[in-house]
């Protein structure tokens, strides 16, 4: 019995220590790795650059996101074409581009 108890201490201890130890800006972003056709592009008011992206495994396109990236790679991304993209979303729900892969068909 004490060592079940002895086990079951270390276990939440090593817990709480592990948990401590994470960042809470992690927490605070979601990273998505996604399969997407990119539906419309364009440059907003204040200068950024963005892509509207569809899911094409998906039937509706209803799952569309918005997609905030640099000028250089916005000049490549072609309309109506599939692409693998990595992207992260912000805290006010925008999303920030960090990689993109175009599609084989």
């Amino acid at each position: 019995m004490k060592n079940v108890l002895l086990c079951t201490a270390i276990l939440l201890l090593a817990g709480l220590m592990l948990g401590a130890c994470s960042s809470s800006k992690a927490q605070e972003r979601e990273t998505f790795a996604v399969n997407v056709k990119v539906i419309d592009k364009g440059e907003g008011d204040n200068g950024q650059y963005w892509i509207m992206t569809a899911y094409p495994d998906k039937k509706k396109l209803k799952s569309v996101d918005k997609i905030i990236l640099e000028e250089s790679v916005w000049d490549t991304v072609q309309i109506d074409h599939k692409y693998t993209v990595r992207y992260s979303r912000q805290e006010d729900g925008t999303y920030i581009f960090s990689a993109i892969t175009p599609l084989k068909d």
